[in-house]
């Protein structure tokens, strides 16, 4: 599907497997699907154009009120994330546009973008190309119940546009804005995430655990991953990985590191 002029995301109601997002239902109901198309490649936006928009991920917000259909005045919202980039290549390669192989620095051309829907995915509002405010990558994000707060998280590149590090926002009123980015941890300053990969996801590589943070409360667990290989494009068996987890169990403000590398 990411090789084509569109993107297509199927809308239902609740649970996100993949690039799908089906509606719940009661024993023996009939399936019953519908389409929406979220995000597509060649995408204009104010003056700007993103021939490439790929890495979907995606955040169901419970609402508020108790009984109402989800969807439908219940508070409830589902926040749909992308890249949108500024390049054809890695896997997509809309028709009528020229196929050329990025640069390392071009590829960092790319932004975490957004659309949210209020009425259980049947529409979504217009496209926000860039809600981290600079070059990101990666989004995945979760639903803290209990401060019913939303982390995003996402890879930035470095001021010299090649070491990636984790980031993440929050935000408190279901994705209507967010705060300032600030890193999840640095490992050249925080000596326990020396031996911890630097980037997140791609897809929701967040998850939240009921129990296990402080005072009984939630644990956020993020998992990472880092590049072990010479330039990218070198083919294998240079090609290896580093996969690593860290957690925080004070909602995101502070973090923990694996002591083990997977």
């Amino acid at each position: 599907a990411f090789g084509t002029d569109m993107v297509p995301i199927f809308i239902g109601t609740a649970v996100l497997s993949g690039a799908a997002i089906v509606t719940p239902l009661k024993p023996q109901q009939p399936l019953e699907t519908s389409e929406t198309t979220v995000f597509n490649h060649s995408t204009k936006i104010s003056g700007d154009f993103f021939p490439c928009v790929r890495i979907p991920a995606g955040l169901w917000v419970p609402g508020a009120a108790v009984g109402a259909p989800a969807g439908e005045d219940d508070g409830s919202a589902f926040l749909a994330f992308a890249e949108c980039r500024r390049w054809v290549g890695d896997g997509c390669y809309p028709s009528g546009l020229p196929h050329s192989t990025p640069s390392s620095v071009e590829e960092t051309d790319r932004y975490v973008c957004m659309r949210r829907s209020t009425d259980g995915g049947k529409s979504f509002g217009p496209l926000q190309p860039n809600i981290t405010g600079r070059r990101s990558t990666n989004p995945s994000a979760v639903w803290l119940e209990q401060t019913k707060t939303v982390l995003l998280f996402f890879n930035a590149p470095s001021s010299a546009l090649s070491a990636y590090r984790a980031y993440v926002m929050k935000s408190t009123d279901k994705g209507l804005s967010f705060s300032a980015p600030r890193m999840v941890f640095d490992p050249e300053k925080q000596k326990p995430f020396a031996h911890v990969p630097t980037i997140v996801g791609p897809g929701n590589g967040a998850v939240v655990l009921p129990t296990g943070g402080l005072d009984g409360g939630s644990r956020v667990i993020l998992s990472l991953y880092s590049h072990l290989r010479p330039p990218r494009l070198s083919p294998p068996p240079a090609t290896s990985f580093l996969v690593g987890v860290v957690f925080s169990d004070n909602y995101g403000r502070t973090w923990n590191a694996s002591k083990a590398s997977i």
